[in-house]
């Protein structure tokens, strides 16, 4: 009697400590691929003070915006919610394409949104 509840305590210990080690992981995986922060630094010039901003505004899982601005300087931190694969990539093809590479300063991809 008291091997069988031995077994049915250790068999339930094994299937709760899998179930949280699975939980654990899928709530691991939704932090890190949601509300992801993109944070870009860009020189604007007045013709174009807001053509990066807006052309990433138009991506798809685009959340929201923070803009700071010093100078001719403009920090975005924007939340995908979720990312498109390599949004950072397609960022800086979208620059070097229209001639805004060099204006770029610190781009970067943060996960989870503080």
């Amino acid at each position: 009697m008291k091997s069988r509840l031995a077994w049915v305590v250790f068999v339930v210990g094994i299937v709760s400590l899998i179930g949280s080690v699975y939980f654990w992981d899928q709530a691991r995986r939704r932090t890190i691929y949601s509300n992801y922060t993109l944070r870009v630094e860009y020189q604007a010039l007045p013709p174009d003070d807001h053509e990066v901003l807006d052309w990433l505004t138009k991506q798809p899982g685009y959340q929201k915006a923070e803009v700071s601005r010093a100078g001719n300087k403009i920090n975005f931190d924007l939340t995908f919610d979720p990312p498109e694969p390599d949004l950072l990539g397609k960022l800086l093809k979208h620059c070097e394409e229209n001639g805004y590479a060099g204006r770029l300063g610190f781009v970067g991809g943060f996960g989870p949104y503080r």
